[in-house]
């Protein structure tokens, strides 16, 4: 009998992490900012995106909507996804909490369009490390 560790591959390491990160950064994009808030990403596993919903009603209806939420998926990132599995759960618990009005005029926009471009500056470093080693 085999350890459970070695049955599953890893949930959080390697190319899983950056595709997790790269579709929170465009879920609101792709499904829409009313939506978007009722829902979170949560991981990238074996090509499957993992989404919590706050409520059985909208893991229908998205489900519903599910080959648009793949098509649209499909042209904004390169990140190849072909099935999407609902969850319900507290989204409280994942959703980005919100800041005070003080902390929230703190860093101007030019300083948060240069922390955007540094991040997808590493996501683009990133994947060229992934295309060397996968060759």
């Amino acid at each position: 009998m085999q350890h459970v560790g070695r049955q599953m591959p890893s949930f959080g390491k390697g190319k899983n992490v950056f595709q997790t990160v790269e579709l929170r950064r465009l879920w609101p994009e792709i499904v829409g900012e009313y939506l978007a808030q009722k829902t979170y990403v949560k991981k990238v596993y074996l090509q499957k995106l993992i989404v919590a919903v706050a409520h059985g009603g909208w893991a229908y209806q998205l489900n519903m909507m599910k080959s648009d939420i793949l098509n649209k998926l499909q042209k904004k990132s390169n990140i190849k996804i072909t099935d999407i599995q609902w969850q319900q759960e507290d989204i409280a618990d994942f959703a980005p909490q919100t800041q005070s009005k003080s902390m929230r005029n703190k860093f101007s926009r030019k300083d948060l369009d240069t922390r955007d471009s540094t991040l997808q500056d590493i996501l683009m470093r990133v994947r060229a490390l992934q295309k060397d080693i996968t060759k």
